[in-house]
């Protein structure tokens, strides 16, 4: 079974269990992050109602298998954390911009984008630099390498993981703004560029 399935199927049992009632641990006490005002009071979580009747079966099989599968999982992980890191696309640097990259208030805009994907828990970003953007030949070539530099810096500077993607322009002018022709290559050349 292809992962997509087991977690397409893992989803389902777990929406379909939270549908038909499964228990959740009540809160018993609360504790804020910040103060409570003297007017208003934290209250525990309610317990759930029981089951209807007509769900029960349901409710029991999905729940043997949840409880199956959180065993299978608890018998294989040691209880270490992975090392994976949660990025996102760093859109507002993509390469398909093209000469919107160069404009002073897009390495603004790159600052604030990291800042707050970094508060939000973001671990790193995906950066595209399209081809042919730092080809020697490219008009503004060396403008586009200070401003990529300039980008991995600002991401170096918060800690966060940086992965580059590279690869040619979309050929769509509706998705990229950057406008060349690929005509004069051939397969060869293209795939050594």
């Amino acid at each position: 079974m292809s992962k997509w399935v087991i977690a397409t199927t893992l989803s389902v049992v777990f929406l379909s269990s939270l549908a038909c009632g499964a228990p959740r641990t009540a809160i018993s006490t609360v504790t804020p992050t910040r103060e409570i005002p003297p007017t208003q009071t934290a209250t525990p979580t309610a317990t759930m109602p029981p089951i209807p009747e007509e769900y029960q079966d349901l409710y029991d099989s999905l729940s043997e298998n949840i409880d199956r599968f959180q065993g299978t999982i608890d018998a294989q992980w040691d209880g270490q954390a992975g090392s994976t890191v949660f990025g996102a696309e760093l859109i507002i640097a993509n390469g398909n911009r093209g000469e919107a990259l160069l404009l002073p208030e897009t390495m603004q805009a790159v600052r604030v984008f990291l800042d707050r994907i970094k508060e939000v828990g973001v671990g790193g970003v995906t950066l595209q630099i399209s081809d042919p953007l730092l080809s020697p030949d490219y008009p503004r070539s060396s403008e586009y390498l200070d401003f990529f530099r300039e980008v991995a810096q600002e991401v170096r500077s918060r800690s966060l993981a940086l992965m580059v993607e590279a690869g040619p322009v979309f050929a769509d002018p509706e998705y990229s703004r950057v406008q060349y022709d690929w005509s004069g290559l051939t397969a060869d050349q293209f795939f050594q560029m």
